[in-house]
Order: C-alpha cells, then structure tokens, then sequence
C-alpha cells in the first residue's frame, strides 16, 4: 500500500470511529480510541513543531498550579485530566499534519458514502423514531442529536468537496434536510456557515456576491422554519444565562468573573471544578462540559489569550490569516471541547476542504 493510500485509510478509519460514542472500554469511547490509535499510526510524531512542547507543559503546569479539588475520585476533577487532554491535541495536531498534501480523493470518496450509510443504518435500527422526528438523548451510536447532525453535516461537505456531481450535490440537500429540519442540529448549521466562510475567502469577489445571495435565501427560508425558532430561544437562553448545565452554565459562570480574571483567566483545565463549585450540578451529574472550546478558553486562560490562541490555531489549520477564516475557526470552535474529538474530527475536515478549494469561480456540476 502506497503512502497515500495508508494515510487515506487511516483518516477514514479517524472519521468512521467518531461516530462510535455510546460504546466505551473503561473510560474511552471507542471515538476516541479510534482518534487515537489513526495518529499513533500515521507515526511521524517527530516532524511536529517543537514549539507545541513547551506550550502544552506550560498549559500542564498551570492546570496543577490552578487545581481545586472537588471530587477527588474523580478523573475530570483531577490536574492529570489535563495532562491527558494536552496528549490529545498532540495526537490531533499529528494528524493535522499527516493529512496536509495529497490523499486518495476516489478512496475517500467511497468511504464517505459507507460512512454515511453506516450512520443511517445505525440510526435505524438503534433509534428509528430519531429518522422520522427529533429525539433527545441517544442517536444511533452518538450520545445525542448534535453530535449526529454535526457528523453528517462534516461528511456531506466533505463528499461535494471532493467531486461536485449531481450525486453529491443530492447527498448534501437530504442530510441538510436531515440535520436541520428532523433532527434539529443547531451545531451542524454551524459547521455549514464555517464551510460556506471557507469557501468564501478562496472564490473571486464577484461569485461571494452570488453566494451571499444563495446564503440569504436559504437564511431566509431557514430563518422562517421552527428550527429557527428553537435556535433564538437557545441563544435567549445563552446571552441571559438562565440555563443550567453545558454552554448555559459557562456563559453563567463567565458573566460573573471579575475584570482580570475575565482577562487573564482562572488556570487551564480548571473550569469542571469552579463549574461544580460555583453551580450546583443537577441530580445525576459528576461533572458538567462546558459544551465549547471558545467558553471553555475564556474561563479558562481569559479573553487575551483565547485571542491569541484563535489567531494561531487560524493560521495552523489554514497555513494563513484572514477575518473570514478566523471567523470560521469561531464557528468550528464554538461548539465542542478541549476533549471533543468530533470537534477535532470537524476541524480536519474542514481543513481538507480548504485545500480542495483551489479555484476563484464556481465549479461546474457534472
């Protein structure tokens, strides 16, 4: 097997087990233990910048020097949650790397497809009401019905990426259609307006004008749907923070920090522990994730670092700046979480897209 070909199988083997989440050995889902395992073989661990070393030992440092204990049996609760978590980026970083160039683009296109039919199949056959209606709790082999609609949402985008033929193009309209008006995936539509950004900052002025028109049609026609109802209200619950777990609650806990520590932050991985803290967790819950990586890093090492942070990652995943992809990196990183390894996976995706985005018009369909 060429190298292309093995790194091609290894990111689809990436992509397929983050759909696995409700099956876990220990404390690992098999999701992450497919991420990890990918990167322990794409290998090349050596090729990395040296400059990500001493960043993640500053950020483990600070996450021993910031701990307040809460639940001392408790994995999340503990420094070393950290340091594991700082593993993890590494491993996603690897893979980053690994998958810059050239892959099988016929290979990957194949495995999109049995990756999707594998996701609808799952989805049928563990949660058939979640085909036909939104549902809470578990979809298929995700733990709930953000994660699924992001999955698919990642994958159809990647498929019309890769070829634009009529085929691609209806594979995206039925899970967009899926994701969005069945399901109900707020966060997919997020992953869309980051791949819509993408897009945007490679095509020539003159087509963003007919996209932006394309985009304000379906804005418009989205914005008139129940969907689009249950979003505002989630956002009402978000600015005026009266939910009580997830995104809700870091947005709580974030409007209440003081001036310097809403700047400088309050210590990495320290936010599970002043969440628990400082909210009640509800009946049931150890612990309570902050739901995004952007909240999280406010919390966590403030709004000048976070900033910083955003700018460089920015430049990592795309090799360049720009307000357009830095706001796509706002909507990639907006849901999700340090440990959230279908976040990762999205972002690979997307920078995948990227480099397939190498023309200043629009494709013609075929």
């Amino acid at each position: 097997m060429n190298k292309n070909n093995y790194k091609t199988l290894l990111f689809l083997i990436t992509m397929f087990s983050v759909q696995i989440w409700v099956i876990k050995l220990s404390l690992a889902s098999i999701a992450m233990i497919g991420f990890v395992f990918s990167s322990l073989l794409m290998g090349n661990f050596y090729k990395l910048p040296i400059l990500i070393y001493p960043i993640g030992l500053i950020a483990i440092l600070s996450a021993f020097i910031s701990n307040i204990p809460f639940h001392p049996d408790q994995l999340q609760y503990s420094p070393w949650f950290a340091v594991l978590v700082v593993i993890l980026w590494v491993f996603y970083i690897n893979l980053s790397f690994n998958i810059r160039g050239i892959l099988n683009d016929k290979l990957l296109i194949y495995g999109c497809y049995l990756n999707i039919i594998f996701c609808i199949v799952m989805i049928a056959f563990l949660t058939p009401d979640a085909l036909i209606s939104q549902v809470d709790g578990q979809v298929g082999l995700f733990n709930e019905k953000g994660l699924a609609g992001y999955y698919l949402a990642s994958i159809s985008c990647l498929l019309i990426s890769l070829r634009r033929s009529w085929k691609e193009v209806l594979t995206l309209i039925v899970i967009s259609i899926y994701v969005l008006f069945i399901l109900r995936s707020g966060r997919s539509i997020f992953y869309y307006m980051a791949i819509i950004f993408l897009y945007v900052d490679k095509i020539s002025i003159s087509n963003r004008i007919y996209l932006a028109l394309i985009v304000l049609a379906l804005s418009l026609f989205i914005g008139s749907t129940e969907f689009a109802s249950e979003q505002f209200y989630k956002i009402d619950l978000l600015m005026t923070g009266e939910g009580g777990v997830g995104r809700y609650a870091a947005a709580l806990i974030i409007s209440l920090q003081d001036t310097f520590h809403l700047l400088m932050g309050n210590g990495f991985g320290s936010y599970l522990s002043y969440r628990a803290h400082l909210i009640p967790l509800e009946e049931g819950l150890l612990y309570d994730y902050p739901g995004s990586l952007i909240l999280e890093l406010v919390f966590e090492i403030g709004i000048i670092f976070t900033l910083f942070f955003l700018v460089g990652f920015t430049k990592f995943v795309f090799k360049r700046i720009s307000l357009i992809l830095f706001l796509a990196i706002l909507l990639l990183c907006f849901f999700g979480g340090k440990q959230d390894v279908q976040m990762l996976s999205g972002l690979l995706v997307a920078q995948y897209i990227y480099q397939k985005i190498n023309y200043k018009y629009f494709p013609k369909i075929s």
